[in-house]
């Protein structure tokens, strides 16, 4: 059994107030648990509007399942939600 923890910081655009980015970040988060299965939180850079801190994990018995889960996570980020992954730090243990 395998393990990935994974810490995205992701670049939006466009936010004036921490209210709006929590929005988006209540939405992201949901939307995460629905489509990928992921424990996931919000995670670092709370008070700040220009980074958007997310923290997931996920369980699975192949390496590469995880791999490529997390591959469609960041497409699914960029593509649906249009923000701008600024970094991702992962480990599988």
């Amino acid at each position: 059994m395998y393990c990935i923890k994974s810490y995205i910081i992701l670049k939006p655009e466009g936010i004036d107030t921490l209210k709006e980015k929590r929005s988006i970040v209540k939405t992201l988060i949901n939307a995460l648990r629905k489509n990928f299965q992921l424990s996931v939180m919000e995670y670092g850079e709370l008070d700040s509007k220009k980074f958007i801190g997310i923290l997931y994990a996920q369980v699975s018995d192949s390496k590469d399942y995880l791999l490529k889960s997390s591959e469609n996570i960041e497409i699914f980020i960029e593509e649906k939600y249009g923000l701008e992954i600024y970094s991702n730090d992962y480990d599988i243990f």
